[in-house]
């Protein structure tokens, strides 16, 4: 999502939708408790995208994890730090996480942006770090194949409050996922972006093409150089054959 979201923060949140599944169907995400020092690897259709240590907070997260159109399997594999293994499993089939017809779904949170339950780390702080961050979001299914929604977020950029306005749409077409989004702030500006993902054969296939026009999003960008459009094509499947 062009927001971001996802993240863990401080905070309260309530939502009617199904526990642990994101609140983008593009996007999903884990997290858990662990004790210091055990590392987590996680796996996609057999393919490792990411990995993790677990530092003096005790919490593992991975953020904004990438879906694709079709069956999604995703393994988690633990290592302790006395050579303990175990394993988590769960599968996200995008095209039928879509909501039915006439299904709706809500998210409401406040929290405190860039700030952990437990956050020792002053290491990188911003003058935004545990400010108000408030985000709503409702979504609707128009049909079986096609879903709306629309929301309102709020947060610090560099010390400035901003508002922002979206409205999205998801639906899946023969074998195609497609999706699109627009945020507006009411300062000023606006970014849209448009995605589609399919398979073929063994390898998923991601496109989105994101347009800027004269929005800050985050703390850290430089204004006087404003980013305008930018395009991500990836390719994710296993080389060679399968057993």
């Amino acid at each position: 999502p062009i927001l971001g979201g996802g993240a863990t923060e401080r905070g309260v949140g309530l939502s009617n939708r199904e526990l642990n599944r994101s609140p983008e169907f593009d996007t999903t995400f884990f997290e858990g408790n662990l004790p210091p020092g055990w590392d987590v690897e996680l796996y996609r259709n057999r393919v490792l995208i990411n990995s993790h240590r677990v530092g003096s907070e005790g919490r593992y997260s991975f953020n904004q994890v990438r879906l694709y159109y079709g069956k999604n399997d995703f393994r988690l594999v633990f290592y302790g730090p006395q050579g303990q293994t175990r394993e988590e499993t769960k599968r996200i089939d995008v095209g039928n996480e879509l909501l039915k017809k006439g299904q709706s779904e809500y998210d409401i949170s406040l929290t405190q942006k860039g700030t952990l339950i437990h956050d020792p780390d002053t290491a990188g702080r911003t003058a935004d770090k545990e400010s108000a961050r408030f985000n709503a979001r409702y979504r609707y299914g128009l049909g079986p194949k096609v879903s709306l929604g629309a929301g309102l977020a709020s947060h610090e950029v560099d010390t400035v409050r901003r508002y922002y306005l979206n409205a999205g749409a998801r639906g899946s077409l023969e074998g195609v996922y497609l999706g699109t989004d627009l945020v507006a702030d009411t300062r000023g500006g606006e970014a849209v972006d448009v995605f589609a993902q399919t398979g073929l054969g063994d390898y998923d296939l991601n496109f989105k093409h994101r347009f800027y026009e004269d929005i800050i999003l985050d703390s850290g960008v430089d204004s006087s150089d404003p980013l305008v459009s930018r395009t991500d094509l990836s390719a994710s499947g296993v080389l060679g054959s399968r057993e």
